[in-house]
């Protein structure tokens, strides 16, 4: 299966990733910051990004993703965003990353059905 990331600043949120990935077989990491996620995906490139919207990203000046984007080894690494944000909300994030649409970011509170969906059409 695959290497997930899970970066998020919720330990409780994490918990819960980890248990939905973990029981179909996903190897995931969990980070609670961007300087921390940007160090792991250095050391062990995942096949997935599964990232916060609102979590403290800023490193060096740069967005997570916009970092992510000048690094050869990591610009091609899918990034799942998940907020608890209405979509209307957190509408700058697609933009502001480059990653994705609104329909392609989950919501929280996680549905394990849709999360595990969600990310099955990230790994394809």
């Amino acid at each position: 299966m695959a290497s997930i990331l899970v970066v998020n600043d919720d330990p409780s949120f994490i918990h819960t990733a980890e248990t939905i990935l973990s029981a179909q077989g996903h190897r995931v990491v969990a980070a609670e910051d961007g300087a921390r996620a940007l160090a792991l995906m250095q050391q062990d490139r995942p096949d997935l990004v599964v990232l916060d919207v609102r979590t403290k990203y800023v490193v060096g000046g740069l967005d997570v993703t916009e970092a992510m984007g000048r690094e050869p080894a990591l610009k091609d690494i899918p990034i799942m965003m998940v907020s608890s944000l209405p979509v209307q909300d957190a509408a700058d994030a697609p933009r502001r990353s480059k990653c994705l649409t609104p329909e392609e970011r989950a919501a929280r509170p996680l549905n394990p059905e849709v999360m595990l969906q969600r990310v099955s059409d990230f790994l394809r």
